[in-house]
C-alpha cells in the first residue's frame, strides 16, 4: 500500500486524518510520529491543544454546575468561559490557517472554518457531556449540605471548634464522631463510657433525627 502524502498542513492533516479515522486511535499516532521527528513540534502541540481545548473546558464549566452568587456566577461562569471559547475558536482558526497557507495544495478558508467549527462542537459536547454527568451529583452534595446545616441549626446543636468532630447536643451532652454508617452518624458521649448517641441518615446522607443516649 502506497504511503499516504502529507498534502495539507501538518496539524490540520493531524485533525482531519483523526476525523476520519477515528478520534484518539489517529490523533496519537500521527502526533507520537511528529514528536519523534521533532522534538520541538512537541512544544508547539502542546501549546496548541492547551489552548484549542479551553472551549471543551469552559462548556465543562458552565455545565457541571457551582455554588457561586450571582455577580461571580455571571463573571465567573458565564462571561470569562464565553470569552475561553472565543480565544479558543480563534486560535484553532488561526492555527489551521496558517499551516494551510504553507501548503502545496491548502483547504479553502471555507473548509478550514468547518474544521474548525467541527472541532470545536466535539470539544464543547465533550465537555457538556461531562459536566452534565457531574452537575446532579454535585448540586445533591449541595442540597445535602445546606440541609444538614439547617439540621444542626434547628435542632440546637453547636460546634465546639478544632479538628476533633465534637458537637453540643441540645440536651447537653459532649458528642465525638466515633462511626459514619451508610444509615446514621454515631457518637461517643464525653465523660459516659460505652454510652453512644446518634443522628440518623437518609439513603443520601441528609439527618434525620437526633437518637439520645
Amino acid at each position: 500500500m502506497a504511503r499516504r502524502s502529507r498534502r495539507r498542513g501538518w496539524l490540520a492533516d493531524i485533525f482531519l486524518g483523526s476525523i476520519v479515522a477515528g478520534a484518539g486511535l489517529s490523533l496519537g499516532r500521527d502526533s507520537y510520529k511528529l514528536v519523534k521527528k521533532n522534538a520541538a513540534s512537541a512544544v508547539v502541540i502542546a501549546i496548541a491543544a492547551f489552548f484549542i481545548a479551553g472551549t471543551g473546558y469552559a462548556v465543562w464549566d458552565m455545565t457541571r454546575g457551582h455554588r457561586r452568587g450571582p455577580i461571580a456566577t455571571v463573571l465567573i461562569t458565564y462571561v470569562f468561559n464565553c470569552l475561553m471559547i472565543g480565544v479558543s475558536f480563534g486560535i484553532t482558526y488561526t492555527f489551521l490557517s496558517e499551516n494551510e497557507a504553507k501548503a502545496p495544495n491548502p483547504m479553502s478558508p471555507m473548509v478550514v472554518f468547518g474544521v474548525t467549527v467541527a472541532i470545536q462542537l466535539t470539544l464543547a459536547a465533550i465537555g457538556a457531556f461531562i459536566g452534565l454527568r457531574q452537575r446532579s451529583r454535585r448540586l445533591l452534595q449541595w442540597d445535602v449540605e445546606s440541609h444538614n446545616e439547617r439540621f444542626l441549626s434547628t435542632n440546637g446543636f453547636r460546634h465546639v471548634g478544632g479538628d476533633n468532630n465534637t458537637l453540643i447536643a441540645p440536651d447537653g451532652n459532649e458528642l465525638q464522631l466515633e462511626d459514619e454508617r451508610l444509615d446514621a452518624l454515631v457518637f461517643k458521649v464525653l465523660g459516659r463510657r460505652s454510652v453512644r448517641a446518634k443522628i440518623t441518615l437518609d439513603p443520601h446522607g441528609r439527618m434525620l433525627t437526633y437518637v439520645a443516649p
